[in-house]
């Protein structure tokens, strides 16, 4: 566990402000996982409030008792992740839906035919 002592503070933790980052394939992978066992709406609902929790949440509380910096990043950041989030979704829902029928759906009424 980190000293107190050793973390900078808050406002000085550099923020990730691209556009594109390592995190981009998680957030792609994600969406189209959420988007092919679950309506779009709510997927794309899921991941989007996702963001202020790892910005406001997730980050100060792994950063103050562990020393781990991640979520630490800006608006541009967070937009950017939501929007590949969104792509992710729709290849979930429209293309890998289409060609492989998922083993399971959450929240969605299923309609058995004879």
């Amino acid at each position: 566990m980190p000293d107190g002592n050793d973390l900078l503070a808050f406002d000085q933790v550099p923020l990730n402000n691209q556009l594109i980052d390592f995190w981009t394939l998680a957030h792609f992978g994600s969406g189209a996982a959420l988007g092919w066992i679950m309506h779009p709406l709510l997927a794309i609902a899921l991941l989007t409030l996702y963001e202020p929790y790892e910005v406001y949440i997730l980050f100060p509380f792994l950063y103050e008792n562990f020393g781990i910096v991640f979520g630490n990043e800006t608006y541009i950041n967070s937009v950017s992740d939501i929007i590949i989030n969104t792509i992710g979704v729709a290849v979930g829902y429209y293309s890998l839906r289409k060609r492989y029928p998922p083993p399971f759906t959450l929240f969605e009424r299923t309609t058995k035919t004879r």
